[in-house]
């Protein structure tokens, strides 16, 4: 069996797996993309799974956003901070929850991904507003789970993704070359497949598809996979979290289409090194 057969089997596994669970996340998710779907709506769905809604709260009420005293309940996190971020929490916490179990590397690894992880969803409103930017209501979900097919590549194919990581640290060539050359699959393409199976909107599972592979990407999600980038290389130089990629790289591209200077870069990732203890707030709320 190749390592595509095995991750693409490795992912309906991990289907199988989410679809156990005692929260059903494809319902998050498709009550997320419905234009019909209120506040309310959400908050009494959230609200019906007591375990997910702690730790939603828990979030909610943590140093990330500075609300505590003003959070009590499912519907007063979604006033104060968003409908689309409490969705991206609490789907954020259900697939830590499900992937935490299924792993099979190392748990400091993994959580290293995910303070990544959010570093750029934290990163992700900053970079396009100093970019002047539009961004997706899915923004911030994007950034979360951007990376996530570095989880599936370490659940799935433990030893080979570890010759991968060893090769890359010998290496100058990025992190999704190395992945492309030995698995013949990299971590965006992985996360596509699990995302759609997951039915992810298109402007999730596209930006995670191509956020190393801009070329490549449709130009209707060009625009919100750019911002991606932009934070993904934000948060890896301002060195919140790991990610196993050891050369991050900025497309000039990107640069000249938001018009961004390497001066500004740099003061980005100034303001992004700040949110470092956010990071750990979330990442221990999720846990």
């Amino acid at each position: 069996m190749s390592t595509r057969e095995k991750v693409a089997d490795c992912i309906r596994s991990m289907d199988s797996a989410m679809r156990s669970l005692p929260v059903d996340i494809s319902r998050i998710v498709l009550m997320a993309r419905s234009h019909d779907t209120n506040a309310d709506e959400l908050a009494r769905f959230l609200s019906g799974h007591r375990s997910l809604s702690a730790r939603v709260l828990k979030i909610a009420k943590s140093p990330c956003y500075g609300r505590s005293g003003d959070i009590d309940s499912m519907s007063s996190a979604i006033i104060h901070i968003g409908f689309h971020e409490v969705v991206a929490i609490a789907l954020g916490s259900g697939i830590f929850a499900m992937l935490a179990s299924a792993g099979k590397g190392s748990d400091v690894e993994q959580d290293r991904i995910w303070i990544h992880a959010i570093g750029v969803s934290l990163a992700m409103n900053l970079a396009a507003k100093y970019a002047r930017a539009p961004v997706d209501g899915f923004s911030m979900l994007t950034g979360l789970l951007h990376d996530i097919g570095k989880l599936v590549f370490h659940i799935c194919l433990p030893r080979e993704y570890q010759e991968v990581l060893q090769f890359h640290q010998a290496d100058t060539m990025s992190l999704h070359s190395v992945e492309r050359d030995l698995l013949g699959i990299d971590h965006g393409e992985s996360a596509y497949q699990l995302l759609t199976r997951w039915n992810f909107p298109d402007s999730v599972c596209i930006p995670v598809r191509y956020h190393h592979d801009l070329i490549q990407c449709p130009f209707e999600y060009l625009h919100q996979t750019m911002i991606l980038h932009l934070a993904d290389y934000l948060a890896l130089r301002a060195g919140i979290g790991y990610s196993g990629n050891i050369n991050p790289e900025i497309s000039t591209e990107v640069m000249t289409a938001m018009g961004l200077s390497q001066t500004q870069v740099d003061e980005l990732t100034e303001q992004v090194k700040t949110m470092r203890a956010q990071a750990d707030d979330f990442l221990g709320a999720l846990s």
